[in-house]
């Protein structure tokens, strides 16, 4: 049975992945290969360090995933920074009236949402989890949210039920959430 495979991760000398399930940090230079686990029942997945994924959990059709509250997860790099984009519409239109377009900023222990377009988006925010964060948060905050349920197990900050806070829309204005 295989329980190990190598792998090749592009980019630059010592950037930083994350295995998608685990957010275990793996360090692989450009072109090296790297030996990663893979019992069984494991697909090695890895989101590139400096780079923001908005989610949401997957549901039978397209239009019922959509009605599925948001989550956010941020992919520090080497130096602690990610930045990423979302753009919503509709789904359905072939001509498109209104969009939204979301960019996220993540620097200095703070993500930083920038919503703009005409495109009203109902569902709420309910995580944010940032991978690579160095030491356990005493301060963590969505606008001027004190949150004191946190976890942080492995370098990885996770926050949940975040949708009091974000009852008007997950991108309805513009957030920060900062961790310290």
């Amino acid at each position: 049975m295989i329980v190990s495979q190598k792998g090749v991760f592009p980019g630059v000398p010592d950037e930083v992945w994350y295995d998608y399930y685990t957010h275990e940090a793996v360090r692989a230079g450009s072109g090296e290969n790297v030996t990663l686990s893979a019992p069984l029942g494991h697909i090695n997945v890895h989101i590139r360090g400096g780079y923001i994924i908005p989610t949401q959990k997957p549901a039978y059709t397209t239009t019922e995933t959509r009605e599925n509250d948001w989550g956010i997860t941020v992919a520090l790099d080497k130096v602690g920074s990610a930045q990423g984009t979302l753009y919503v519409d509709d789904g359905e239109s072939i001509v498109v009236e209104n969009s939204l377009v979301v960019d996220f900023v993540a620097t200095h222990g703070s993500l930083y949402t920038f919503p703009r377009g005409t495109y009203d988006v109902c569902q709420p925010l309910a995580s944010i989890t940032v991978l690579g964060v160095d030491s356990r948060p005493s301060v963590v905050s969505l606008g001027e949210t004190k949150i004191s349920n946190f976890t942080y197990v492995n370098n990885t900050l996770s926050v949940e039920n975040l949708q009091s806070i974000t009852r008007a829309g997950a991108w309805a204005t513009p957030l920060v959430f900062s961790w310290e």
